[in-house]
């Protein structure tokens, strides 16, 4: 699959995509919100002859740290394990840069990409150095979950 910014011929087929790799709308909604609310940053799709198969996005953090969320990193049930997670993830980092990225996912997955627990009693984890101390305000979308 390549992997190219979402373009808006893409939405239908993220949400179709989300839906399926995570059993439940939630993840596309979150993306449909961040795109609504001027919240979504960057927006990386796999695709396979312009299908979506896979999606990977940032949004940037509220409190004036220059760090992003990242949200809805997914790849299609039938493609998962062959390394495209992995590969999304490796793309949205380097859009990153040298930029903190935060996240709310599975922790094994997680750790593997260099993040680390951002602080007791949270579920958020930390790839980089999130300067400043208090909470982590991100994107009002991520709340709705």
């Amino acid at each position: 699959p390549l992997i190219r910014p979402e373009l808006p011929s893409d939405h239908q087929g993220l949400d179709r995509l989300l839906t399926a790799a995570f059993g439940h709308a939630e993840e596309a909604q979150l993306l449909a919100d961040l795109r609504a609310d001027g919240d979504l940053a960057v927006s990386l799709v796999a695709h396979v002859r312009g299908l979506p198969v896979g999606h990977a996005a940032l949004a940037p953090l509220l409190d004036d740290r220059p760090g992003f969320s990242l949200a809805s990193l997914a790849v299609h049930p039938a493609l998962q394990g062959r390394g495209l997670g992995q590969a999304l993830l490796a793309a949205v980092l380097a859009e990153a840069g040298e930029r903190p990225v935060v996240v709310r996912g599975d922790a094994a997955f997680c750790a593997r990409a260099g993040f680390q627990p951002l602080a007791a009693r949270t579920r958020l984890m930390v790839r980089g150095d999130l300067p400043g101390g208090g909470p982590v305000i991100q994107a009002p979308a991520f709340a709705r979950l």
